[in-house]
């Protein structure tokens, strides 16, 4: 438990994902609810948990792995201008 009111949580993690629509309790469910769409719409992601803490790691997981992922990206570009002799080895 964090020590926050429903409410401050669910500002803070929308001030944390900006491209993320967050709810709570949404249609009077009792779930907290993330939902992502590409640009493009090809691609959604939906988080879907019981509390808002168990929102908040589910969060924060999601966002390590796409920083992983992304410096993977950034480590293969890096690798191949390399090995392309654009960059010094």
């Amino acid at each position: 438990m964090t020590g926050e009111s429903p409410s401050e949580m669910l500002d803070r993690l929308r001030d944390e994902h900006p491209d993320w629509d967050i709810s709570a309790h949404p249609l009077g469910l009792g779930l907290w609810t993330a939902e992502y769409r590409s640009e493009d719409g090809r691609s959604i992601h939906y988080i879907v948990c019981h509390t808002g803490d168990e929102l908040d790691a589910r969060m924060a997981e999601q966002a390590r792995e796409q920083a992983d992922r992304l410096a993977g990206r950034a480590m293969d570009v890096i690798d191949r201008a390399v090995s392309e002799g654009r960059l010094p080895g």
